[in-house]
This record gives C-alpha cells, sequence and structure tokens, in this order.
C-alpha cells in the first residue's frame, strides 16, 4: 500500500512539472503566429536531429562497453545500442526509469549482473555531468554575461563550477581507490538509518565504486574521452541544425549560441520530466527570447520541432528493440524490485580482489567487427 501511494505520488508530482513548465512555455503564446512559425519552418533540415542523435546514442552505447570491459570484456555494441534505446524510451514516458530498465535489458542480452551495470550507467552519468560542468564553467567564465542574464543565479559561477568538478574529479579518484575505507565511513555515518535501506544504500555504494574499475585501466581512457567528445559534440550538431530550419542562422546563431543552448538543455532534462517534455520547451525558449532577442513564437517553434524530432526518433527506435526482445511493460516495472534483491545477493558475496577483476585480456575488449 506505501509503495502504491509513494507510485502515485510520483506520478502526480512528475504531471505537476511537466504541465507547469508546459504552461510556462506557452504562455502568451500567440497561436496564429506560432502556426505560422512552424508552417514556414524546413522540416527536411530539422529531421536531420533524429540520426544525429541515434548517432550519438551508438556512440554512448560503444562508450558503454568500454565502462563494462572490467565486468565482461567481449560485449557486443548492438547489444549495448538496443538496451540504452530501450532506457531512453522509457525514460519518455517514466522519467528514470529507464535507467533502470536498461541494466534489466543489458543483463538479459549479455547476462551480465544488473547490480553491476547500474554501477557503470552510474559511472556514465557522472562522465556526462562533470563534462556539462566543465561545458557550464568555460560558457561562465568567457560568455557570463550573456548567460547570467537569462539565469541570475548563475551569475559569477564560473570559476566556482569549474573548481567544484576539478574537486569531484579527485574525490572520485580518491573514492575508487580506497574503496573500504569509503565503506566503513558510510557505515558510521549511515548507521542511524532502517536496515533495508541501509543495505540499499551499501550496495548501491558498492556497485557505484566497483563501477569505476575502468579508471585503473589506463589504455581505456582515450577512447573514453574521445567517445566523450564525439557525444557531446553531435548534441553540439542538434542544437545547431535547426537553427537553419527556422531562419535563426541567419541572426547570427552559430555554435557559440548552440553551445550555451546545450548548457540549457541539460539543465532542462536534469529535472525529471518524460523525455523533457515541458522542461526543454520553457528553458529554450526563455534563452532564444531573453539572449538572442529571437520572436517568442519562432524561439518555441524551434525548441518543440527540435524536441519533438529527438523524441520521435528514440521513442520509436526503442519501442523496436523493446518488441523484439519481447520485454514487457510488468517486467520493466519490476526491474528496481529485481535489482534490489541482486544488490543484497552480490553484497553477500565475498569481495574479491580487484587484480581478479581486471584480469580481462587486452584483446578482449576488441571493437572489430565480430562484436559490433
Amino acid at each position: 500500500m506505501k509503495f502504491l501511494r509513494m507510485r502515485v505520488l510520483r506520478v502526480f508530482g512528475v504531471a505537476l512539472l511537466t504541465f507547469g513548465f508546459l504552461y510556462l512555455a506557452f504562455r502568451g503564446t500567440r497561436v496564429d503566429r506560432l502556426f505560422e512559425a512552424l508552417s514556414t519552418g524546413n522540416y527536411l533540415i530539422a529531421s536531420v536531429v533524429i540520426p544525429v542523435l541515434l548517432l550519438s546514442d551508438l556512440f554512448r552505447a560503444w562508450r558503454w562497453k568500454y565502462l563494462l570491459a572490467p565486468l565482461k570484456g567481449n560485449t557486443k555494441v548492438r547489444n549495448l545500442f538496443s538496451a540504452t534505446m530501450i532506457g531512453y524510451m522509457i525514460n519518455n514516458f517514466v522519467p528514470r526509469l529507464g535507467e533502470l530498465v536498461r541494466p534489466y535489458a543489458l543483463g538479459r542480452l549479455e547476462h551480465i549482473s544488473k547490480s553491476a551495470a547500474l554501477g557503470t550507467i552510474v559511472v556514465e552519468r557522472a562522465i556526462d555531468i562533470m563534462t556539462f560542468l566543465l561545458l557550464l564553467g568555460g560558457l561562465l567564465i568567457f560568455d557570463e554575461n550573456s548567460l547570467s542574464s537569462t539565469f541570475p543565479w548563475l551569475s559569477h559561477t564560473g570559476f566556482v563550477v569549474f573548481f567544484i568538478t576539478l574537486f569531484l574529479l579527485l574525490l572520485l579518484y580518491l573514492v575508487v581507490k580506497k574503496k573500504e575505507p569509503v565503506l566503513q565511513l558510510y557505515r558510521r555515518v549511515f548507521r542511524f538509518l532502517p536496515l533495508k535501506m541501509f543495505e540499499k544504500g551499501e550496495a548501491l555504494l558498492s556497485a557505484f565504486v566497483d563501477g569505476f574499475r575502468v579508471i585503473r585501466q589506463p589504455r581505456f581512457y582515450v577512447m573514453i574521452a574521445i567517445l566523450s567528445i564525439a557525444i557531446w559534440g553531435l548534441y553540439l550538431l542538434m542544437m545547431y541544425v535547426p537553427f537553419y530550419a527556422f531562419g535563426l542562422a541567419h541572426r547570427g546563431l552559430g555554435l557559440g549560441a548552440a553551445a550555451i543552448l546545450l548548457a540549457v538543455s541539460s539543465i532542462s532534462v536534469a529535472i525529471p520530466t518524460p523525455g523533457g517534455t515541458g522542461t526543454f520547451h520553457s528553458l529554450i525558449t526563455e534563452a532564444l527570447v531573453r539572449l538572442y532577442g529571437v520572436n517568442h513564437e519562432v524561439a518555441l517553434s524551434y525548441a518543440t520541432v527540435t524536441h519533438g524530432m529527438g523524441y520521435i526518433g528514440v521513442t520509436v527506435v526503442g519501442i523496436i528493440y523493446f518488441l523484439r526482445y519481447n520485454i514487457h511493460i510488468s517486467e520493466a516495472m519490476a526491474t528496481e524490485a529485481v535489482t534490489e534483491a541482486e544488490e543484497k545477493k552480490e553484497s553477500a558475496k565475498p569481495q574479491l580482489s580487484v587484480s581478479a577483476h581486471d584480469a580481462a585480456p587486452e584483446e578482449s575488449i576488441s571493437t572489430g567487427e565480430e562484436h559490433i
């Protein structure tokens, strides 16, 4: 009963956020001007967003292969891509649930521990967050006036964000190198928690640290860095190309503006709404209007079409893989319980040495066609 009540409250909260931000985005919009802006858009150009986004997801799956290498060295990129698209498709309907479905789907396709796979997803998110913080810090340092004029709470935070990122990198390094002291500190600080919550937190922390085993394998650093840059470069392209669909490129909006919108969109998708619906529309429209003087209806058209193209592309591909691998909704919704049970099972096992986990041979991470 308590679990059901929490689910209802979560759904209500997500709906409130979604419709609240949609209201902010469409408030004061002239419907006739909006339809005029939408009707004059070049949808052939705008549709480029779909393959660009899917390519970024393919690179994300490829990067995931390297993060999973200490757990299993011969994972297939096509299976990682399938699990990624299924997870993102679920996120387009139920925020954050897709992050639990991804390891579930991968476990079925590659027979990898779900809790361990979840740890690598946490690692992936940490890499993305630090990349975003570096991007945001750079923008605030070199273009502080324009960005903080739209979002005043960002004023004078560029150097703070930059140094926080460096601090997190150092902290992350220490956590990975000193796993047992970190777990002991957790046990001392959080011993007041109920036993079930305490054990779940310890299992998640252990999986999180284990997910960073790749840090102990320097041969993967370069490829992870290259793929991370490629992923964010494609995100930048996804924000830039639609400028030409709505005449914004002719107003002088270039890669610099696209970088700022990318930072804004990253903030928008961090808010738990289905696929960034509402938050993306509101924040991107606000940024275009206040930073670059774009007409509200044109800005809203840009935001709606850019978001819609990505949403449709990810949803269609995700549904195809979802049906292909016969993953039922009931199984997807049960993923959290399955993962939690597995975490307890894994935490009950004796810990293996790092060297035993990291013994995957160099050739096992081959990215040749046989693994794709």
